[in-house]
């Protein structure tokens, strides 16, 4: 792929249970039918999903230049469902969503998950700060 050459990948109506998917430069993501309602990919983890998993995933990672069309994206109990984590290195890319629904549903089901698995203990202790 490259600017004179770009790869679009038609997506069928559906939902699509997908994580971590990164997108080489230049390759797009479409929603064939053009309903973005239609053409769902849901990234979504386990409660159980430790803290570094679900810091470390997004449904669908952009670094370069890529185009999504015509989707809904959801995450849950993950980072981003769309995330462009660049950290400043890669410049002068252009970045297009159009048409589409993002949504992060929470995380509330790994923090719960996490308090229910803990059990603190604390016997014949004493805590002090001194401000």
């Amino acid at each position: 792929s490259s600017n004179l050459n770009r790869y679009n990948i038609l997506i069928d109506d559906g939902t699509y249970d997908e994580v971590n998917i990164n997108l080489p430069n230049y390759v797009n993501l479409v929603g064939a039918s053009g309903i973005r309602e239609n053409c769902i990919i849901n990234g979504e983890l386990e409660p159980s999903a430790s803290d570094n998993d679900m810091s470390g995933t997004s449904t669908i990672n952009m670094n370069y230049n890529n185009e999504l069309h015509n989707l809904t994206v959801i995450g849950k109990n993950l980072r981003y469902p769309v995330h462009d984590e660049t950290n400043g290195v890669f410049t002068d890319w252009v970045q297009v969503v159009d048409n589409c629904v993002i949504e992060h549903k929470g995380n509330q089901e790994v923090v719960d998950y996490l308090f229910e698995a803990m059990k603190d203990v604390f016997s014949r202790r004493t805590f002090s700060t001194s401000w």
